[in-house]
This record gives C-alpha cells, sequence and structure tokens, in this order.
C-alpha cells in the first residue's frame, strides 16, 4: 500500500450476527404464519388446539410482520448498507468517506473532508448489555463522524492502536 494513502475498509450489515437473525427470524415467522392460516381449516389438527379467532388472526399477523422483518434484513443484507471505505489520502490531504445505502438516487454516500477541517481523532467505549466501541473523526464547527464502530468481536486494544496511528498520520490529537 503506498505510505501516502490510507484506506480502511467499513463492514456494513454483511455480519455474521445479521445473517442469524435473518435465518432466525425468516423461519420462526413463517412458522407463525403457516400455523395462523392452518388454524383457519377446521379438519387439521391445529385447530383442534388453536381457534381462528383471535389465536390464529393474532399468529398470521405476527408471523407477516416477521417475515417482513426477515425481507427487510436480507435486502439490507444483499445491498450492503453501511458498508464502504475511509481513505486517507496524505499527498492530496484529503479524506474521503464512502459508504452504500439504500437504492435510489441516494445510493452513493460520499463524503469530502481537507485535512485542516480535522480537529482530533475521537476513541470511544460504551459499556453494556451491548459493548459498542467507535472510533470518530472531529470536524472543525461539525459533528463527529463514525469512522468504525464494532460490537464485542474486535479488541479495544486493537482499535486503540489503529486510532493512535490514524491520528500520527494526518498529525492530529487522540481523544479517549
Amino acid at each position: 500500500m503506498n505510505s501516502n494513502i490510507r484506506r480502511y475498509k467499513v463492514e456494513g450489515t454483511r455480519k455474521l450476527s445479521n445473517y442469524f437473525w435473518a435465518i432466525f427470524i425468516g423461519i420462526g415467522s413463517s412458522f407463525f404464519f403457516l400455523i395462523g392460516l392452518v388454524s383457519s381449516n377446521s379438519n387439521s389438527i391445529i385447530s383442534n388446539n388453536i381457534s381462528f379467532f383471535p389465536q390464529g388472526i393474532i399468529m398470521s399477523f405476527y408471523g407477516l410482520i416477521g417475515i417482513l422483518f426477515s425481507l427487510y434484513l436480507w435486502l439490507t443484507i444483499l445491498w450492503s448498507i453501511g458498508s464502504g471505505f475511509n481513505e486517507f489520502n496524505r499527498k492530496k490531504k484529503m479524506i474521503r468517506i464512502f459508504r452504500w445505502g439504500f437504492p435510489g438516487k441516494n445510493r452513493r454516500i460520499n463524503l469530502y473532508y481537507k485535512f485542516e477541517e480535522i480537529k482530533a481523532i475521537k476513541l470511544e467505549k460504551k459499556i453494556g448489555l451491548n459493548t459498542i466501541q467507535s472510533l470518530y473523526l472531529q470536524i472543525i464547527n461539525k459533528k463527529e463522524i463514525p469512522l468504525f464502530k464494532l460490537g464485542y468481536s474486535a479488541t479495544y486494544e486493537l482499535l486503540e492502536k489503529q486510532a493512535a496511528d490514524l491520528a500520527k498520520f494526518l498529525n492530529v490529537s487522540l481523544i479517549i
């Protein structure tokens, strides 16, 4: 890799956990929907235990909502929402942040910043049920722009090292 250009890949929605939840919710909600529909048939075994009104209707409704949510998850995985890269070009003194969005006229999200606009690199760790480790680019007179958000899979030390290297490369301070 060129020593004047650094490019970091951003994963987006194509994570193992999203595949798991899309499959799990899809299968579970399909069964809910089918059991709700089968309960309307008075000759089925299920209709002896579950009456169509109100249990069958409610199960069909929840099943349909689950199927739609699973479809949404599959589409975000297919379209790779949120994936892209962060490119830091020392030669041009420019930063490019690229992400894939939802289909439409704003599918490609490109943000460009000059090195002079960069105030600092901020490293943040929120500890809780779902620990989130984040790396932000602080822009002068603007918001913080997230560069990376990591779940439990990556170590904080690795992100800390990457943040220090990036701050040194950009010649800005590191806020922890």
